[in-house]
């Protein structure tokens, strides 16, 4: 491949990589939607344990 690149050459390739780049983005926020669910979900798993065990009175 020559050192020069050409202006569409050029173009293309940062389209591509502004595609790549919000895909990733895009990702990101997904894993950290989900790891914020599974965090309020044992939180309030934990909570609901806490409370019933004060209720019933395990332990």
């Amino acid at each position: 491949m020559s050192e020069n690149m050409t202006e569409t050459q050029f173009g293309t390739l940062m389209k591509r990589l502004d595609h790549i780049e919000s895909n990733m983005v895009r990702k990101s926020d997904v894993f950290q939607s989900v790891l914020t669910v599974q965090g309020f979900t044992f939180a309030i798993v934990v909570g609901v344990i806490v409370v019933l065990n004060s209720l019933v009175g395990f332990g």
